[in-house]
């Protein structure tokens, strides 16, 4: 049921913008959320340190 509702809703932006093809980017992600935590993981080094570390 909803997956129908999504094709039509899709369908309907494609008819309605002329479009002969339509691309989707699944973008959502499965890490789970972290909180930011300074000297961890603020900036990409620390992060790759942390990675290194096995924090």
């Amino acid at each position: 049921q909803d997956l129908e509702h999504l094709r039509n809703d899709i369908r309907t932006f494609k008819r309605n913008n002329n479009l002969e093809k339509v691309i989707i980017l699944w973008t959502a992600n499965t890490e789970r959320y972290t909180d930011v935590r300074p000297g961890l993981n603020t900036t990409k080094e620390e992060v790759l340190q942390s990675i290194a570390d096995n924090d």
